[in-house]
């Protein structure tokens, strides 16, 4: 099993073979990241570049950092992965409750593994959508950050997949809503009836049809919303209710 160590060589070393582009995990085994954030040291299993990036987006870029001021008490992350951003709000968050939602099966064993040496976090192995039962899910060979409900670009494979709506999970309040779920959110946002609520949403929209990003921001007329970064048709954004 490869290892990357921990600690600032980590960091270094994640951010170096990002770079690789077309970077690809032996297929009999996965790569093993030992990493030590917010004195933490912590090991992970992936198993393409993609989650790999997603390591880099999280705990190098810090895409997800809402500031520490704030105490949410519930945590919905839509679009797990295999992990990253859930153990990087558990470390931020060491009380909240925190609640993970992933489509892919087979993405959601590796997440199931890199999570459960963390205390307190719900994974759920189904794909958000405007109604609950199956559906289509697209795959894409060596990418699996890019699997989706939403025909991004050219597929490699597809399969079924368990579809259930947000307010089925029966939450009262989300005080931070995390959304990366490769252009379902244009299912998702406007059919969200509980979206009153939920405080924060921070995450990505995804150009769909010709539909620019900001597009789908207008339904969040009750938020401050400020796009951080928007680049290859996807935009980067925070909301917070005022």
């Amino acid at each position: 099993m490869a290892t990357l160590g921990d600690g600032v060589r980590a960091k270094t070393t994640l951010f170096l073979v990002s770079l690789l582009g077309e970077w690809r995990c032996p297929r009999d085994r996965p790569l093993q990241l030992r990493l030590r954030a917010f004195d933490r040291s912590f090991t992970c299993l992936i198993d393409d570049h993609t989650q790999l990036l997603a390591f880099k987006d999280v705990f190098l870029d810090e895409d997800y950092r809402v500031g520490r001021d704030i105490a949410p008490r519930v945590i919905v992350d839509l679009g797990s992965n295999v992990g990253a951003s859930l153990i990087y709000f558990r470390l931020c968050y060491p009380y909240a409750r925190l609640i993970g939602v992933e489509a892919d099966p087979v993405t959601f064993k590796r997440l199931q593994r890199n999570v459960a040496q963390f205390h307190g976090i719900e994974v759920v192995n189904a794909a958000v959508a405007r109604e609950s039962g199956m559906m289509p899910f697209l795959r894409y060979s060596g990418s699996s950050w890019a699997n989706s409900l939403i025909p991004l670009w050219e597929r490699t494979g597809q399969g079924h997949i368990a579809g259930r709506p947000l307010r089925r999970y029966g939450l009262m309040s989300v005080d931070l809503l995390k959304m990366d779920i490769e252009g379902a959110e244009w299912q998702v946002l406007p059919n969200f009836r509980q979206l009153d609520k939920v405080r924060t949403i921070i995450g990505e929209i995804h150009r769909i049809d010709q539909e620019a990003p900001r597009g789908l921001l207008e339904c969040l007329s009750d938020f401050r919303v400020a796009v951080v970064a928007e680049a290859h048709h996807v935009a980067h954004f925070v909301a917070t209710r005022d």
